[in-house]
């Protein structure tokens, strides 16, 4: 009996040391790919891209190598920025900056902000270092990445503090503001709107403005993830959050929830690896999305 309660106590440690030791490199199950089959895309005229997210300031290889070559070898034809990529007390903010003159060497680079870097005391600057190296940054705004005679609209919100508090309820932001803060998006048969909105918890109010695919991130996975169950904790403290990780649909339109590349406050991970998101969409006759 002694060597089996043991035996099991040494089966737990272990399972332990796994779940929480893989989850602090980069290797292939980092790289979630994920296909989306979209009505409006035709033929030659899909699109690969990169999502980035959550950084929060940490290196995979001296100056990011290791991720850098991951998404080098992906090939995509942009990247997308979700945020957090910087703590808010501005650590970080040279890799990030580091990262993002590198990335633009592999394709262009579309940057929308998180909590963290909104919270940054030289925020204003972080922006514009990152607007001279080239880089496409997206408050409340939008651009066109034009392939042939298909357009793909890419929109970054920038919510405001009160929308990721911690220790009361979260402040949403109702349709009628993301229309204000964004416009309206474009319905023509030859527009595809993105949009990249840190906080994945308020994906219905999203789906009501009618995007077509929404890029999220900010929970981190659920920090834990157990299997059956998903992601226990989000960054507000609140148990087992809804839009924890992977692809959700509302309506018509699609969200990627990243798991995000690093850690801040709780450099915690479990049974939750760091995430690149390497999405192809390709014309369909139906709208889906499926993670490979």
């Amino acid at each position: 009996m002694y060597w089996l309660m043991a035996g099991i106590f040494l089966l737990i440690v272990v399972w332990f040391l796994y779940g929480y030791l893989s989850n602090f490199r980069m290797d292939e199950k980092c790289c979630s790919k994920y296909e989306m089959n979209e009505p409006k895309v035709v033929s030659g005229q899909g699109l690969r891209m990169v999502y980035l997210t959550d950084l929060h300031g940490w290196r995979y290889g001296k100056d990011n190598e290791k991720l850098w070559m991951k998404i080098r070898a992906a090939e995509p034809e942009i990247i997308c920025i979700g945020g957090d990529m910087t703590v808010k007390e501005g650590e970080g903010c040279e890799s990030a900056l580091s990262l993002c003159d590198r990335l633009l060497e592999i394709a262009p680079v579309y940057y929308a902000m998180g909590n963290h870097e909104i919270r940054m005391p030289r925020y204003e600057e972080y922006v514009t270092r990152l607007e001279q190296l080239g880089v496409c940054v997206l408050r409340n705004e939008s651009t066109i990445y034009q392939k042939d005679s298909m357009e793909y609209h890419i929109y970054g919100l920038d919510l405001p503090l009160e929308s990721y508090a911690r220790w009361k309820k979260n402040v949403p932001p109702t349709g009628e503001q993301l229309q204000e803060l964004l416009g309206k998006p474009e319905e023509r048969d030859t527009v595809m709107t993105i949009l990249l909105a840190h906080n994945p918890a308020f994906f219905p109010i999203y789906a009501s403005w009618k995007p077509d695919l929404v890029l999220s991130g900010h929970f981190h996975g659920g920090i834990m993830i157990l299997p059956g169950i998903g992601g226990v904790i989000g960054p507000d403290f609140k148990l087992f959050p809804k839009y924890d990780e992977g692809p959700f649909r509302e309506k018509d339109s699609y969200m990627i929830v990243s798991r995000g590349l690093g850690t801040h406050h709780l450099p915690f991970r479990f049974f939750n690896p760091p995430e690149m998101v390497i999405l192809q969409i390709n014309p369909g006759e139906e709208l889906t999305l499926e993670r490979k």
